[in-house]
């Protein structure tokens, strides 16, 4: 078992639904192991949109991740690093034990799109939920992923 599904399983046991200023923690500390976690891996999807202008700019993105963004892209200005499922509905599965831990954290990816896809999921409500899963709204806002690693 990793570090990430020991936590969330220590989470999960001590926590209790009506406890707000624990919630309120558990979810400041999941948030912050969920995008360290991401950021360990490399990233599994692209939109095709991304990875033509990636292309033109001659960047692969296979090796970029957050950290090193701003070296291809200063301001971060082009490229959106997107985590498919909203970091808030792994955060809620954790805490409603709703989903296996080891679920949860193989739906904790990230896709790259571009800033202006990323306003289409903004503009259609799918920034922090997703109802009937991520591609599904992805497809909506005509946003095509594809899997790069």
């Amino acid at each position: 078992m990793t570090i990430e599904a020991v936590i969330l399983n220590t989470i999960r046991k001590t926590y209790k639904n009506d406890d707000a200023p624990k919630h309120q923690l558990y979810s400041k500390i999941l948030k912050a192991l969920f995008r360290y976690e991401t950021d360990q891996k490399p990233v599994q999807y692209a939109s095709q949109a991304a990875l033509a202008q990636a292309k033109k700019m001659n960047i692969n993105l296979k090796e970029m991740n957050w950290n090193n963004q701003t070296k291809v892209d200063p301001g971060r200005k082009i490229f959106h690093y997107e985590h498919c499922n909203p970091i808030n509905t792994l955060i809620d599965a954790v805490l409603t034990g709703d989903m296996d831990v080891t679920n949860i954290l193989n739906n904790n990816i990230v896709c790259w799109i571009l800033k202006s896809e990323n306003k289409k999921l903004d503009e259609a409500h799918c920034k922090s939920k997703r109802d009937g899963g991520w591609e599904k709204c992805y497809r909506e806002c005509g946003i095509e992923p594809v899997k790069i690693n």
